[in-house]
């Protein structure tokens, strides 16, 4: 497997951070085309239910991000078993809010510009798509401590983590490719409910492996 040096660790935190700053030249770009008020919230029936000024909405929540963005890249660098986890999953891990930040911020002002677009389609569709990728390469990651299912019991334990990563890999590439389908037949509703059994399975299929162990 091929491991991602420090100086490509480096350059792709670079990258990833820079990305955070492309909503901002958006922003700038629709400024002048848009209300003072925007909407940043939409509920499940796509409708807007919270509002921010427009500077905060274009300028304001993409600084967050980056700031996120740079201490996610902090936390990552930080962990002494960063090199375990698959090179796929820590270019995933960094891509994550970037992509999500620029996807947000252009759905955001189609949405004003041309009010109609389903938001929160679109956004379940992209993360039943992440959701997809990690799941595919979830059971190849080794232990360490920022990338993948953390509990005490899957740390402490090799077998523990290696199965429950296999198991909840594969879960995740089936529930991921149940979310598409249903945001793309207009379920979007069920996502929350799909991706809480994704996260909760594997963490009680890991205990069950963790107490069976210690009988």
């Amino acid at each position: 497997m091929t491991k991602i040096t420090n100086s490509k660790f480096f350059r792709l935190n670079v990258v990833t951070s820079l990305m955070c700053l492309i909503p901002l030249l958006i922003g700038a770009v629709f400024y002048n085309q848009l209300p003072d008020s925007i909407p940043v919230h939409f509920n499940i029936y796509n409708q807007p239910d919270n509002y921010a000024s427009k500077s905060f909405a274009l300028f304001g929540i993409p600084l967050i991000l980056l700031l996120l963005q740079i201490v996610c890249c902090a936390v990552v660098n930080s962990d002494p078993k960063q090199m375990n986890a698959t090179p796929q999953l820590q270019y995933i891990s960094r891509f994550i809010i970037p992509i999500l930040g620029i996807m947000t911020q252009c759905l955001i002002i189609l949405y004003v510009l041309n009010d109609g677009i389903n938001v929160g389609k679109v956004i379940t569709v992209v993360l039943g798509i992440i959701f997809l990728l990690i799941g595919n390469y979830l059971p190849k990651c080794k232990q360490n401590y920022t990338i993948g299912i953390r509990l005490p019991w899957t740390l402490a334990d090799e077998v523990n983590w290696r199965k429950t990563h296999r198991m909840a890999g594969i879960l995740m590439v089936a529930l991921s490719i149940l979310i598409i389908i249903i945001s793309l037949a207009g379920y979007e509703i069920w996502t929350f409910a799909i991706l809480a059994i994704a996260v909760i399975t594997p963490c009680i299929y890991s205990y069950t492996l963790f107490k069976k162990g210690k009988k």
